[in-house]
């Protein structure tokens, strides 16, 4: 065989090939180009697609990503990773930030199908970490919404809250009445979790305008909110029978079971106990490790018994129920996906950090062959600081707060204690730049001092309220435990604590107050208790 002939057979096989992955290619583009409106045919094409061991990575990489977004949107779920995985590895390093971005939030999905929650938050913190204009603003919304439900799985409702937030607002831009109803709606019971009522109502009020401009028929999610609300509002008897009897109206029209709860907690808000127990009796017990199921079947069932009388069934349902509560916080603590995405951020934090430490570097060589580095000192020393001065502002702020409620009846004394520790941190909030490393010492001792702030201030509040302070020392609490129930009673959230505070501290606190006021607290949360208690003892 002639040397010619060998290089035509090779150049005609060459072809062949190419032709072959060009057209595997451009059907695949063809499919992700449709797949948004018509996910259906995409499943179906994807399906009769047949991919060898040798398939070019790119093809397999676009394939794979298409077949788990078909999947996704044909509510398929998937729960192994084994697929989407090849998305993920090859866009990693190649191609787009839209690719990029999906690769990471459908391992996101996949992750979340199965239960791995730590390793869902992952996926979409890094998928967060591509978005820029080139991400549709409906994954940007549904990137947000599958953050939140983490959370919730997690008991982090404030960060859930947060996070369905930022959703709702971007859906609002979209021509999507069901896309935003439904987060609008989520960001509604989020507020209602967190016992934000007004915000809650706030939200819904907010829906409700918006159905009115759009000429948009409510939905039984819509009065199914209504009636939640309701349940926990001051209105009559007989609005209240209306606003259920809309929301049993909407089910029936759309062929759907009404929230077993919701009814049994209406029968009880109208006085019919044998309604509402009739209803509870065809809840199956939850199981012993579904948390979240457990604390709403025996908050209901608390509520039924303290109603008819039964004691002794009350004290079982809401020793269960602590129990639900208890085990969720601890979850929480010893599962560390709360900071997951502050560690997350500090990571490339500190990638940005070295990297602008070599720039830095670079910088300074170059300042120094011209004689001047003073600059670059000065800029270096005010990044390396940056993140304690945020630390010290917050605990500033908190102080000042009390220092402000401290009445002009307050012993002289109190309010000396109280501006003597303001004007102590008042140089590290005034100025940005450390004068010695002395300085920094001091800011760092400051930081460790949370728990002994604590007890300051519940000594403090001793002084002025010893009725108050004197019922939870007789009931065995700390003195740090008495300083957190005195900033709960004047009136401070669990959110702005842990905000301000910023320790997991706080939830063991709260555990141990709770143990220790025991069955006082009765059908009460802890805030709405110390803030009786608090105006009682006044």
């Amino acid at each position: 065989m002639t040397i010619h002939r060998i290089l035509s057979l090779l150049s005609v096989s060459v072809i062949i090939c190419c032709n072959t992955n060009n057209e595997v290619l451009t059907k695949l583009r063809d499919i992700e180009g449709y797949i948004q409106e018509n996910p259906e045919r995409a499943y179906s094409e994807l399906s009769g697609m047949d991919f060898k061991a040798d398939t070019d990575k790119e093809d397999y990489a676009l394939y794979s990503l298409l077949m788990s977004m078909a999947l996704d949107k044909n509510y398929i779920d998937v729960s192994s990773d084994s697929l989407i995985n090849n998305a993920v590895e090859y866009y990693s390093t190649h191609g787009d930030k839209l690719h990029r971005f999906y690769s990471y939030y459908y391992l996101g999905r996949i992750c979340s199908n199965a239960g791995s929650y730590k390793e869902s938050l992952e996926a979409y913190l890094k998928a967060e970490s591509y978005v820029d204009k080139t991400i549709p603003i409906d994954y940007r919304a549904r990137l947000h919404y599958n953050k939140s439900a983490v959370y919730r799985h997690h008991f982090a409702n404030d960060k859930a809250l947060m996070e369905s937030t930022k959703a709702k607002d971007l859906a609002k831009q979209l021509d999507n009445p069901d896309f935003f109803m439904a987060y609008a709606l989520n960001e509604s019971n989020l507020y209602f979790i967190n016992e934000l009522y007004t915000e809650s109502n706030n939200t819904i009020n907010e829906i409700r305008k918006w159905m009115k401009d759009k000429h948009i028929e409510p939905n039984h999610n819509y009065y199914r909110a209504c009636l939640q609300q309701s349940l926990v509002s001051d209105i009559s008897i007989d609005s209240l029978k209306m606003v259920y009897s809309k929301y049993i109206e909407s089910c029936n029209s759309n062929h759907i079971e009404p929230n077993t709860y919701q009814v049994a907690d209406f029968h009880l808000k109208t006085g019919d106990l044998e309604g509402a127990e009739d209803i509870i009796k065809t809840i199956p017990v939850p199981d012993k490790d579904d948390y979240f199921e457990i604390i709403k079947y025996y908050s209901t069932l608390s509520a039924l018994c303290e109603a008819t009388g039964r004691w002794d069934e009350y004290r079982i349902a809401q020793q269960e129920y602590q129990r639900a509560v208890e085990s969720l916080s601890l979850n929480a603590l010893n599962d560390d996906i709360r900071f997951l995405e502050e560690r997350s951020a500090n990571i490339e934090e500190q990638a940005r950090s070295r990297k602008d430490k070599l720039v830095l570097l670079a910088v300074l060589l170059a300042v120094l062959a011209a004689g001047s580095g003073a600059a670059a000192a000065l800029f270096h020393k005010n990044r390396k600081n940056k993140l304690q001065l945020e630390e010290i502002r917050k605990e500033y702020e908190l102080i000042t707060k009390v220092f402000k409620q401290t009445g002009s009846d307050t012993p002289e004394s109190i309010r000396n204690v109280l501006d003597k520790r303001i004007n102590a941190l008042r140089p590290f909030i005034t100025n940005v730049k450390f004068p010695a490393p002395k300085g920094r010492k001091v800011l760092e001792s400051m930081n460790k001092d949370r728990r002994e702030m604590l007890s300051s201030i519940g000594m403090l509040y001793a002084m002025t309220n010893p009725g108050f302070t004197s019922v939870l020392a007789g009931k065995g609490l700390s003195p740090e435990e008495i300083g957190l129930c005195s900033l709960y009673a004047c009136g401070y959230s669990s959110k702005e604590m842990t905000d301000i505070l910023y320790r997991v501290d706080i939830y063991h606190l709260n555990g141990s107050i709770r143990s220790k006021i025991g069955e006082d607290l009765g059908t009460l949360n802890l805030n709405t208790w110390l803030k009786d208690l608090y105006s009682r003892a006044s």
